[in-house]
């Protein structure tokens, strides 16, 4: 998941809303140091209630509890001192105590959607009436202001900011006001969300001047680099180039990639001075060649190859928010039924290309210790012979392990003085003999296990319903032989 499934959940809703006249309220909520203020013993409540116990809640609350920050400046220390609450900014579990403690989010009225990425917070609601969006989005910010008075969260409203799309351009709204806390709510004709500006009728125009501006810095770092007989080559300056500039040009474009071809022309121009820079060519050079010189993509196919990537990820994924955007929505509240221009990019696609996306069924549970287990037999682990006392009896197990099973097939591993691993299996009644070289430093339990998976794999493949595998690591098929996780060592 990622920051693009927020704004295209809310592309999609508030793009349709304008084709059809309609309107899209939507109101982005602004936390006060979000983590810097998170209720410590609140989260440790939250953890709780998902059973997050023993140790790691023991650890979660050291983590948390009693830390000490000092401030440099120049030479100069400042006394030490403990904050009650928040997270350690920096620290790579922050974020996940943060999810943690916004996972109870309030449920929201009916036909009013949310969206969170750690702490920036949306809400929008769509309709055909002002007043009755308002009055729907006014009674979920109260319950929203009522969790967060709860659980310790605060609320900027001065950063708080709403944003109404529609296609229609003077509206009436000096009646209408959201409040959060007594406090109205600003609302403007472009919002910034997760770095991507907003505007009410969607034209991005406030985008693409935001990347052009950003742009131009990178611009001017690869001019002061660049020269004839000194500073960067072509291969500094691309690197530059793909740092501050296309990076700025590639995040989220699908987003603004129906944005008009004036707009689009401007990032162009972007793309051509910089390539301009790397290649040393002379101004007027074409587009093409330039292109060509620097092997990059036009900026429109980029933007198709970053729409069709991102579309193929989120089809396989219906746990995400964002699979919606995929499929035909029936919009209740506005009486009409919205058809997926992103679907139909995505079918367009595999069709030019012939590829069929399937999703095929995992026929098998997918944990270890489920009860398909049971249609192994483990009786031979069982065995208890003492080989060295009777070195017959292993021939005659083996003799009669060959008269039981149509096939039985040996598995070894072994890790060599140097660190050199490898694993093989072998049987000569298929005259198979398979072997394997593992990364060094690898365990040979490592290596024994690696040896029954390839020993898996070959049977599979080759259809054999009666076998046996032999290994002699008694400690790899212990562990294979239990069926429950709690029970296996």
């Amino acid at each position: 998941m990622c920051t693009s499934d927020p704004l295209i959940r809310i592309e999609r809703e508030a793009s349709y809303s304008i084709q059809s006249g309609n309107f899209t309220v939507a109101v982005l909520i602004d936390f006060t140091r979000a983590f810097d203020l998170l209720w410590v013993d609140g989260l440790l409540l939250k953890l709780m209630q998902l059973k997050i116990q023993g140790r790691i809640s023991n650890w979660i609350k050291n983590f948390l509890s009693n830390r000490k920050y000092v401030v440099k400046v120049g030479d100069s220390y400042s006394c030490p001192y403990t904050t009650e609450n928040g997270t350690p900014q920096g620290s790579s579990i922050s974020p996940i105590l943060f999810i943690i403690m916004v996972n109870d989010f309030p449920q929201l009225s009916e036909f009013t959607s949310d969206a969170f990425f750690a702490d920036d917070c949306s809400i929008w609601r769509s309709g055909k009436n002002l007043e009755q969006i308002f009055y729907h989005l006014q009674r979920d910010l109260n319950l929203i202001s009522e969790w967060c008075i709860k659980w310790g969260f605060t609320i900027n409203t001065a950063k708080t900011q709403g944003i109404i799309f529609s296609k229609k351009i003077n509206i009436k709204t000096a009646h209408l006001k959201l409040t959060i806390d007594q406090v109205p709510i600003q609302f403007s004709n472009t919002v910034k969300l997760l770095g991507i500006h907003l505007d009410s009728k969607l034209t991005y125009k406030c985008q693409v001047e935001s990347i052009i501006k950003k742009s131009k810095s990178g611009i001017n770092l690869m001019r002061a680099v660049s020269g004839t007989d000194w500073g960067g080559n072509k291969k500094t300056l691309l690197t530059i180039y793909k740092s501050f500039i296309l990076s700025r040009l590639d995040y989220c474009s699908f987003i603004y990639s129906f944005c008009s071809k004036t707009l689009a022309s401007k990032l162009d121009t972007i793309q051509y001075k910089a390539l301009l820079i790397a290649s040393g060519a002379l101004l007027g050079t074409s587009m093409k060649a330039l292109l060509s010189e620097c092997g990059e993509l036009p900026l429109h196919i980029r933007r198709k190859q970053s729409i069709i990537s991102y579309l193929l990820k989120i089809s396989n994924n219906k746990n995400n928010s964002a699979f919606n955007v995929l499929e035909d929505i029936k919009y209740y509240q506005l009486e009409s039924k919205s058809s997926s221009k992103y679907k139909s990019i995505l079918q367009e696609f595999l069709s030019r290309v012939n590829i069929k996306l399937e999703y095929p069924i995992i026929p098998y549970n997918l944990t270890p210790w489920s009860s398909d287990l049971d249609k192994i037999d483990i009786t031979q682990i069982e065995l208890d012979l003492n080989f060295s006392s009777d070195p017959l009896c292993i021939d005659s197990v083996i003799q009669n392990l060959f008269i039981k099973y149509n096939s039985v097939l040996f598995v070894d591993g072994s890790v060599r003085v140097n660190s050199q691993v490898g694993a093989a299996v072998y049987s000569p009644k298929l005259d198979l003999n398979l072997m394997f070289k593992l990364p060094k430093g690898f365990p040979i339990y490592y290596a024994e296990a690696f040896a029954i998976l390839q020993a898996m794999v070959f049977i599979k493949n080759s259809n054999i319903n009666s076998f046996c595998i032999i290994s002699d690591s008694l400690q790899v098929l212990n562990h294979l032989k239990f069926h429950e996780y709690n029970k296996s060592p």
